[in-house]
């Protein structure tokens, strides 16, 4: 009984931290500065970039109205918060999985 109830303390703590502020903001300055610098200077990553410049390009230079553009801006916005939210959560949940493989194999009490 007592070795559940420790077990239960321990997954509690761990949820605790992991839902914590520093978790929070650790896991973000480490995407916004490890995993950027990588991404930056991947080929793929790199063309795409300029594929979004161009059309952006496409865009300002084209005969929508100033309405028509900032709808398109407020869409790409929306779905860059989608997708950075994504990002975030899927990091959080590979280094919380990462500590629980580390403990069941006894790397980490």
């Amino acid at each position: 009984m007592r070795l559940t109830k420790e077990v239960r303390m321990r997954e509690k703590m761990n949820k605790n931290i992991f839902e914590s502020e520093v978790f929070n903001i650790l896991t973000e300055n480490l995407i916004n500065g490890r995993v950027d610098s990588e991404v930056m200077q991947n080929h793929d990553y790199l063309q795409k970039l300029e594929e979004i410049n161009n059309l952006t390009q496409i865009i300002e230079e084209s005969n929508l109205t100033e309405y028509q553009k900032q709808t398109i801006d407020r869409l790409v916005s929306a779905h860059e918060s989608t997708v950075n939210y994504y990002i975030i959560s899927v990091y959080k949940q590979a280094y919380i999985d990462c500590v629980s493989l580390l403990k069941a194999i006894n790397l980490l009490p």
